[in-house]
């Protein structure tokens, strides 16, 4: 992941160039709404990553090895959302055809929640929370 700072007229400057982790095919990036937090689906993984953001812009990971959790082996997590308030993320998993729930904890973690969602079609992508 890399950021960037955004001029009035459009231009950019990088901040942070790149920041990689450990993970493979790293899929959609959702920023929590207090924009402390970027989590990013690693569908090839079967993991999320959770970037913190700092003030002036820039980005680290949060966990040293890149990986702040996991799905099921073979759930290979496309999509994610957030809730309104960004205290739960749900990941739509194109290998499984299930959605992986996590509660988002105040220091940018992610723990499992339950469920229950099954089912999915084969090719399914997108996802929304509200």
């Amino acid at each position: 992941m890399s950021s960037y700072r955004v001029y009035p007229d459009g231009g950019l400057e990088v901040i942070s160039p790149a920041v990689p982790t450990t993970e493979t095919a790293a899929c959609w990036l959702v920023v929590t709404t207090n924009g402390r937090f970027a989590i990013t689906s690693n569908t090839s993984s079967d993991s999320l990553s959770t970037f913190l953001i700092d003030f002036d812009g820039s980005i680290g990971l949060r966990d040293s090895d890149g990986v702040t959790a996991w799905t099921n082996p073979g759930d290979n997590p496309l999509d994610s959302a957030l809730t309104i308030d960004s205290h739960f993320l749900y990941a739509l998993n194109s290998g499984s055809g299930g959605i992986s729930g996590f509660r988002v904890e105040s220091d940018g973690g992610l723990t499992p929640i339950v469920t229950g969602i099954t089912g999915m079609p084969s090719g399914a992508n997108g996802m929304a929370a509200w």
